[in-house]
């Protein structure tokens, strides 16, 4: 998953997710203001009724009070009072004498007062019959609670929200299930089709949809509109495919045509160097067969002369089939080509055969040292097409060179431990870099009209990019320089244990020229550590050491618990038969002096065999 699907997910949110949300954020607004009002109004309507109930009480009991403060019957306004102490919601009674001082108290409360309490004050009035007149006998005072009123109004708040949330849930669900069943499922198989299908598809894969219904609906609407678009989309595509598999041929023709013309182009160039290469050994051919047909005729009998002519017509018959050879490898489609085992130096002393020629005669130097260790390296690349990228690139030399006083092009190679490059570089003043970001298009040229066809550097872009790699200007030169980069072909590691250091250093360096990496171990127990530490694919090993000979190193190697390397055993005395070495685990016994082919030649053998390596 890429980081922007992953961005895209994040933010994805299901629409039925959408939907319950929605429903369960509108039922609880509404929820809570009916809440709101229903609950405030039923408040205010409680507290009222407290109040009549008050008005109630000093209706019926304060005139009965008042007849017993006057006789002072304390008892009966103790009954009085305990009587309104037992009524819910009033928390506290109290009575009073003339000069307001609490004659009874009656109380429920365990603890200080809560605020939310109503005080009613009732005073006690005897009226006198004789004289109309009254007299103050004290006060009635009443403390009710309007708390039992708001747990009361809670808990039925409790309840309601409680049956609010399970009938908003019970709704929320019916509501999801008819929308995934209207709504959802079909969505998804619009959108499964739509993620399936190909814009550049030219099957008619239309859209149906799985449902039952007698009517139609936005849905179908839908589907209709996707098939004629998908009808449509198909329609284009037919033309656009053959368009452009017109086009593409078209294209193809003039590439495969301008590439061959270029290709023979150069070749045509060559022709004089290649005549001359090839007439030159001809004529040596020509003058030794002549001079020994005049010895067999004149009855000169001088058989080593004999010999000597014979071995330099063979030469030279050899360096023409080279010549020939190169000339067929560069010029020969090379589109089905497989990759192989290829050194550099190989590809290069093919080319540079056919260009060196035409090179000299217009007084270009050319500097390539082919024996430079670099040029050594093996590549795993296609042959043919490499060795045209390397024409293509020293004409382009030779062309830009034409009008300069100054002439010669450089090939120098490096490579670090995945990428091996290659330099080639002429005594030009380099490129502008607008043409060099453009150079590497098709038909893109600086030449002269009817000199370049535009498709040499492309053709090597394309090849170079086949082989994993990359082609480019390099402005860290001075002069004109493009580099190819290739990836290196992983060598294997191979461990060379010996007491002798000067056969030690000999074998690596050997091996070194054939592309291996080396490590050096002077006894087995040495080398066994070295084993244990770093992946080790051959172990190439002296039988008589101290500290652990090569039978010592291979008995320990057994015992690894892991895949181990392949074993070759060598040995200057009769120490072990071949068969016994390969029935210890040996890969093969090899006798001194060493014939360092047939040891290249047996691990390029496995390495070709096998993937990976197998324990012994």
């Amino acid at each position: 998953m890429t980081s922007d699907q992953a961005f895209e997910k994040k933010l994805f949110r299901p629409l039925k997710k959408k939907l319950l949300f929605a429903v369960i954020i509108v039922s609880t607004i509404f929820t809570s203001i009916v809440v709101f009002f229903h609950f405030n109004y039923e408040y205010k309507d409680e507290v009222s009724n407290l109040d009549k109930k008050l008005q109630q009480i000093k209706t019926s009991t304060i005139p009965a009070m008042v007849s017993a403060s006057w006789q002072e019957d304390r008892s009966y306004l103790n009954v009085q009072a305990e009587s309104l102490i037992t009524i819910k919601d009033i928390e506290k009674v109290t009575i009073t004498n003339a000069d307001n001082i609490p004659i009874i108290i009656k109380t429920n409360l365990q603890e200080s007062p809560s605020d939310e309490v109503r005080i009613y004050r009732y005073p006690l009035y005897y009226n006198h019959t004789y004289d109309n007149g009254t007299e103050y006998l004290g006060y009635l005072e009443i403390m009710a609670t309007t708390s039992y009123i708001k747990a009361d109004l809670y808990k039925r708040i409790g309840f309601f929200i409680l049956a609010q949330f399970v009938k908003t849930f019970m709704i929320s669900w019916i509501i999801l299930l008819v929308f995934h069943y209207y709504i959802n499922k079909n969505l998804e198989q619009i959108l499964k089709f739509i993620q399936n299908f190909n814009l550049n598809s030219i099957d008619e894969n239309l859209l149906h949809i799985e449902r039952k219904n007698k009517y139609k609906d936005e849905i179908d609407l839908l589907e209709d509109s996707i098939n004629r678009m998908v009808k449509k989309i198909r329609h284009l595509n037919v033309e656009k495919e053959r368009k452009i598999s017109e086009q593409e041929k078209k294209i193809e023709m003039q590439k495969v045509s301008a590439i061959n013309s270029s290709k023979m182009a150069a070749l045509g160039e060559m022709a004089g160097g290649i005549a001359h290469e090839i007439n030159n050994p001809l004529t040596v051919i020509h003058t030794k067969t002549r001079i020994m047909e005049k010895m067999i005729e004149r009855g000169i009998p001088d058989s080593e002369l004999f010999l000597k002519n014979t071995k330099s017509i063979i030469g030279t018959v050899d360096k023409i089939s080279n010549v020939i050879q190169g000339l067929k490898d560069i010029s020969k489609d090379a589109s089905n080509e497989e990759k192989k085992d290829t050194v550099i130096r190989d590809l290069l002393e093919n080319i540079l055969n056919l260009c060196e020629e035409k090179i000299r005669n217009h007084n270009i130097d050319l500097i390539c040292d082919l024996n430079a260790p670099y040029f050594q390296t093996h590549l795993n690349c296609y042959q043919i097409q490499l060795s045209q990228v390397f024409l293509i690139l020293l004409n382009n030399s030779f062309d830009a060179l034409e009008k300069r006083t100054e002439k010669w092009i450089k090939i120098e190679a490096s490579q670090n431990k995945k990428w091996y490059f290659l330099h080639f570089i002429d005594s030009g003043e380099g490129i502008d870099r607008a043409i060099a970001d453009r150079m590497f298009q098709p038909f893109f040229t600086t030449k002269d009209v009817g000199k370049g066809t535009g498709l040499g550097l492309s053709f090597a872009y394309e090849v170079i990019t086949k082989h994993g790699g990359e082609i480019y200007y390099d402005d860290h030169y001075q002069n004109t320089c493009f580099t190819i980069k290739l990836l290196l072909k992983e060598r294997k590691s191979i461990l060379v244990v010996d007491d002798d250091i000067d056969i030690r250093e000999a074998i690596c360096a050997y091996l070194k020229l054939e592309g291996y990496n080396t490590i050096e171990a002077q006894n087995g127990k040495e080398a066994l550590e070295i084993v244990k530490d770093k992946k080790i694919e051959f172990v190439i090993s002296d039988i008589r050491m101290p500290d652990g000979g090569g039978l010592f190193l291979l008995d320990e190697l057994r015992k690894i618990d892991r895949v181990i390397p392949y074993v070759i055993l060598v040995t200057g005395q009769a120490d072990i038969t071949r068969e016994e070495a390969i029935k210890r685990g040996a890969l093969d016994l090899l006798k001194k002096p060493l014939e360092m082919e047939r040891i290249v030649g047996l691990i390029k053998f496995i390495e070709n065999s096998y993937d990976e390596f197998i324990e012994v």
